[in-house]
């Protein structure tokens, strides 16, 4: 029986018993007659006629040493890998458009062909074809999703799909109110402001900034201790992947504005801007709530027992009397003369109540009134 070592000295080589079960590795190969030029091989025999049995391997070691012999190239092992391939399986480009961009597959790939599956009004595409495509926005002020999709391959790994969402232009935004506080704060209170979330937004920009105070100085400086409206963070300027932020107003009576806007790298769409009065809930330096009713009396002086007492709603922009401050439930009047002692007690559920069992000397009274919210209104009333 002979064996053909290609290659070897003597083509037609007799083997022997021995030589069938004989055990070789890369590091002890057969020798003399029997030496062969290969640095990869595997023998066996065939236990039922002693022929060489017939055997199909492979593995990391014969499979690279089979591509190495193919095209004789000794560095060309790492072309028959799908890693480089397989890792790289994601469109590669920004997910905002806001006039052109480039969009490629890995390098890997040999074939590529780009499509749009979802706003097409939206955008245009070039080079379908290449590992790079170009996509352009079709109108500056148009927006809206495009979905962008791609089949791409290689000759030896085979086909692969990848497909990328992407935002074109500005953002959108439902509803541009600012939410959050009413037109009229006290001095050293804080309120959480928020807008209706847009879709294609990075984030919400807020700023606060003065329309008008009596606080700064003639040179335009604030004295120490002034504090104006800022943010949760200290600063007049407040960025947020969030669709809201928390403003403190500060101890400085004045009107402010709030400002929001929804933005992305296209550009911002802004919010309607906010007008708050911080005012001085104590009095002075900006005076009470502007939106707290005020108190008429008349006719005063009074000449008889007939006297009128109104709470008057307060003006716009105010809205009227807000739900939360009801001033409709109960409201109780009281008049003291000037040695503070009770001289008459009323209660009613109205915004004006009328007098006219009024009995009192000549002279000098404190007519008060307790709101239903918990103010107290005073007036002094001269009785003829």
């Amino acid at each position: 029986c002979t064996f053909d070592f290609a290659g070897s000295s003597d083509e037609n080589t007799t083997l022997n018993e021995l030589d069938y079960f004989a055990k070789y590795t890369a590091a002890n190969p057969p020798t003399g007659i029997r030496a062969i030029p290969f640095v990869n091989f595997t023998t066996s025999s065939n236990q039922n006629n002693n022929l060489n049995a017939e055997h199909i391997s492979f593995n990391r070691r014969n499979g690279d040493w089979l591509a190495t012999e193919l095209d004789t190239n000794p560095n060309n092992n790492g072309i028959f890998t799908c890693i480089n391939f397989c890792a790289n399986s994601a469109i590669i480009g920004s997910k905002f458009l806001c006039t052109s961009g480039n969009y490629s597959v890995t390098n890997e790939a040999t074939t590529a062909n780009w499509s749009i599956t979802s706003g097409g009004s939206l955008a245009t595409l070039s080079n379908p074809t290449s590992n790079t495509a170009t996509l352009t926005q079709v109108n500056a002020s148009s927006n809206g999703y495009v979905t962008l999709n791609v089949n791409y391959s290689n000759i030896i790994c085979g086909p692969a799909t990848a497909s990328l969402q992407i935002w074109v232009g500005k953002p959108i935004v439902p509803n541009v109110t600012i939410l959050g506080a009413t037109a009229n704060e006290p001095i050293n209170s804080s309120d959480q402001m928020n807008v209706n979330f847009g879709t294609g937004v990075v984030t919400y920009d807020w700023s606060v900034s003065s329309l008008s105070n009596s606080c700064a100085d003639s040179n335009g400086f604030y004295p120490p201790g002034v504090v104006l409206p800022k943010f949760s963070n200290g600063s007049t300027n407040f960025s947020s992947t969030s669709n809201y932020a928390t403003i403190n107003w500060g101890n400085c009576p004045g009107t402010f504005l709030v400002n929001c806007s929804a933005v992305n790298s296209c550009g911002g769409i802004g919010y309607t801007t906010r007008v708050i009065t911080v005012y001085n809930s104590t009095g002075g330096g900006g005076g009470g709530d502007p939106c707290e009713p005020t108190l008429q009396v008349y006719p005063n002086p009074v000449n008889g027992d007939d006297l009128v007492v109104n709470i008057l709603p307060p003006p716009d922009p105010c809205g009227g009397i807000p739900a939360n401050r009801s001033i409709n439930d109960k409201n109780i009047l009281k008049i003291y003369d000037m040695l503070g002692n009770l001289v008459y007690s009323k209660t009613y559920n109205s915004l004006e109540t009328r007098i006219d069992d009024l009995n009192l000397k000549r002279g000098h009274y404190i007519l008060n009134v307790f709101t239903s919210t918990g103010n107290n209104k005073k007036e002094i009333i001269i009785v003829n």
